[in-house]
This record gives C-alpha cells, structure tokens and sequence, in this order.
C-alpha cells in the first residue's frame, strides 16, 4: 500500500530511511560510526528540523492532532538530540 496507494505517499521518506537502517543494521559488518552518525542526522532532519514537505507537513498536522503522536515524537527527538550533542563534542 505505501509503494501504490497515494494516501500513504507521504510516508515514502520515512519507509526509505527506514530500509535505509534496516540495511546498515543487517550487514554482515559492524555499523561504522560515520554510518550510524549520518543515519541519525537524517532522522533529525525528517522529524525535527523545521523544514516544508510532505512529509513534514502531515507530520506536524499529527503532531496536532494526537498527544500519542507528541509523546512518541518527544522521545525520539530527545535521542536524537543526545545523539547529535554527543557526536558534536566527540568529533
């Protein structure tokens, strides 16, 4: 349904980032940290950065419109927040 059905077309970018983990996550070799670094950066900026798109548009209208949605979000931006401070200070 996510590939066809145009209701669901602005999830693209989040199923493709998340295949994108999914990828690094299932090789054979261990996550390298620049990987694991730029996969988290791209989270942030699909979830939390502020930017227009399809995506983000209908993203924040959830955001508005369930407190489940808020208290799932609030978790994964604050991980991602610790994660991109801790990648500042480390390098």
């Amino acid at each position: 349904m996510l590939l066809r059905d145009e209701q669901f077309a602005w999830l693209r970018s989040l199923s493709t980032l998340m295949a994108q983990i999914d990828a690094v996550v299932d090789a054979d070799e261990p996550v390298a940290a620049p990987d694991a670094q730029g996969l988290m950066r791209d989270a942030y900026r699909l979830l939390s950065s502020g930017e227009s798109g399809v995506f983000q548009d209908k993203y924040r209208a959830a955001l508005q419109e369930s407190a489940d949605v808020v208290m799932v979000h609030a978790g994964v931006a604050g991980m991602l927040r610790r994660h991109r401070v801790g990648s500042i200070e480390n390098g």
